[in-house]
């Protein structure tokens, strides 16, 4: 399933969290202490340099290791150091063995029929446990949405979440959507995340790119109170920046400010949405569970705002597909046996090549004694007629074949 328009954070809903609450109390406002804009932006910059050079750097990077895995995936090797009449064959046993996984796991889920089954064992009756399972049944069938927009179930987001932590880490956005009255579960791409790197659950990052028309709309949303849910003064700044750079880039680059096609439009943002505590420069805590979303790393368009989800805690579910001790983003599934894969493409490319030098071999050829040199200039194939110059001594040979190695007949049949 590909990736549908970014979800940001489900509105803050009055969800009772008590039971003095479900009795008749209300949920009370709690009002965090905040540090100065400036400051809070240098706080969050720091945690996102740290946890981005943390899974870019060390003896076992994330993001070259994750970005190597795709590469694999969709059969994309580096062959630009190869001759032209070298093989360059790409084997498809790493796209196999995802598929083959994704298609197991998928189907082991969904031949337990009643694998959401609820029991509740304080009902004799059994029929709460049965409700409740034909409800989770329903939010699971409508769970996730297609391209087109349509509504579609769990198995879909299921398939597409393992096949991407195959190649990264499972990850995946569990939201409620307001218009639809569903739960959004949808795969998120974990390059997309990180994690304080210390382990220790500082902060928890989310970057997502929109482009500059959703802005207009985040504007407008509301949540459950009517309250706006964006900063719609800090969005308009933001705005009005990126409009000045795009204009000065069109001029630079076309002499005009005029765009130069409609796919400039765009305008890509950066969103970064934090769930992180908040501590100021001595390093006491300011406020804990917060979640702020910035903009192109420069405006603060929502929050900080304590946590909105009922649950208080985090939206985005993860989880790498082989646990490492002591590793945020664990080791992935693919990496174990990519270079051998890579090792077998090799290989096979190497196999093609002998048999290519064994057949057609190279040659070495006397120019004085053939007429017209050019005949040969594309090289020697069967059938062709080549004229000797009239005095090359008859039966003289003028052509030798050079040898560049082969596969043996113990080889080829290896």
């Amino acid at each position: 399933m590909s990736a549908a328009t970014p979800r940001l954070p489900a509105a803050a809903v009055n969800y009772p969290q008590s039971e003095r609450e479900i009795l008749g109390g209300s949920a009370e406002e709690k009002r965090s202490k905040k540090l100065p804009d400036a400051e809070l932006l240098q706080l969050l910059r720091g945690y996102f340099k740290e946890a981005k050079e943390a899974r870019e750097g060390g003896t076992d990077a994330r993001d070259e290791n994750w970005l190597a895995n795709w590469n694999a995936y969709w059969s994309r090797y580096d062959t630009s150091q190869k001759a032209e009449w070298q093989a360059a064959e790409q084997m498809p046993e790493v796209g196999n063995f995802v598929d083959r996984l994704t298609a197991v796991l998928s189907l082991a889920l969904v031949s337990q029929h009643d694998w959401q089954q609820i029991t509740d064992p304080t009902d004799p009756t059994k029929k709460r446990g049965e409700i409740m399972s034909k409800f989770v049944r329903l939010i699971l069938n409508h769970c996730a949405v297609n391209q087109n927009g349509q509504r579609i179930g769990f198995d879909a987001t299921f398939s597409s979440a393992v096949k991407s932590g195959a190649m990264s880490m499972i990850a995946a956005s569990v939201t409620f959507d307001e218009a639809s009255g569903f739960v959004n579960i949808e795969p998120v791409n974990a390059m997309e995340v990180y994690y304080d790197p210390a382990g220790r659950g500082l902060y928890r990052i989310r970057r997502t790119p929109i482009d500059y028309w959703q802005l207009d709309k985040m504007k407008d949303q509301v949540d459950s109170k009517g309250d706006k849910i964006y900063d719609a003064a800090a969005i308009g700044r933001l705005q009005a920046h990126v409009d000045g750079e795009s204009k000065r880039d069109r001029e630079t680059i076309t002499g005009s400010s005029e765009p130069e096609s409609a796919m400039s439009r765009r305008k890509p943002i950066l969103l970064d949405e934090y769930l992180c505590a908040i501590i100021d420069r001595e390093g006491h805590l300011v406020a804990e569970n917060q979640l702020v979303v910035v903009a192109n790393e420069r405006e603060i368009i929502r929050g900080p705002e304590d946590n909105p989800n009922w649950h208080k805690k985090d939206w985005i579910v993860s989880c790498p597909m082989i646990e490492v001790p002591f590793a945020p983003y664990g080791k992935s599934y693919v990496e174990v046996f990519r270079p051998l894969a890579a090792t077998f493409t090799e290989t096979t490319n190497l196999i093609l090549d002998g048999i290519f030098a064994e057949n057609i071999a190279a040659h070495m050829i006397w120019g004085g004694a053939i007429a017209d040199a050019g005949e040969l200039a594309e090289g020697i194939h069967p059938g062709m007629t080549v004229q000797a110059d009239p005095d090359w001594p008859p039966g003289k040979p003028f052509i030798e074949r050079i040898e560049m190695g082969g596969v043996t007949p113990a080889q080829g049949r290896a």
